[in-house]
């Protein structure tokens, strides 16, 4: 844990010899060009919620990013939507709201999932999540949709 800015704190990532750096706050855009060094030099992925809690357009990036981008919802995205949203999850409050800074860290864990147990890269955890998530055509209200875990795992291209 580091309470601080993002280019301290993936610093500090960096520095514990992690390969996750998870943010839970808006800008996502202002951060994407230190967060491809650092997944260059170091395979550090970076996720961060898309930018708003509320069902609104956004217009953070132009595509999708070398950060992850959350949001959150039950059955669908409640959450902020637009280019840039990769995946959405759950947001593990017990209240009705839809927090994307909660979601964000259930994203990540799913993908490290992936990635850990095929011992592959962030890419193909990343392709394999998208081709099997619940929304496998991206859209701008869903991006991908919520990863199934054990469907990318076992995904082959003969699928």
């Amino acid at each position: 844990m580091y309470q601080g800015g993002f280019n301290d704190g993936i610093a500090y990532a960096r520095n514990c010899g992690a390969i996750v750096y998870i943010r839970s706050f808006t800008g996502i855009s202002n951060y994407e060009d230190t967060a491809q060094v650092y997944y260059d030099r170091d395979s550090i992925l970076s996720f961060m919620p898309l930018g708003s809690n509320t069902y609104e357009e956004l217009t953070a990036l132009d595509t999708l990013g070398i950060i992850v981008a959350s949001g959150a919802g039950t059955d669908s995205n409640m959450t902020g939507y637009g280019n840039g949203l990769e995946f959405w999850d759950l947001d593990d409050t017990e209240n009705a709201e839809y927090l994307s800074s909660f979601s964000n860290a259930r994203v990540a864990a799913k993908l490290l999932k992936i990635k850990q147990t095929l011992n592959c890269t962030w890419e193909e955890a990343r392709s394999r999540a998208r081709l099997t998530a619940s929304n496998p055509t991206w859209d701008k209200y869903n991006g991908y949709g919520k990863i199934n875990v054990d469907s990318a795992i076992a995904w082959t291209e003969n699928n």
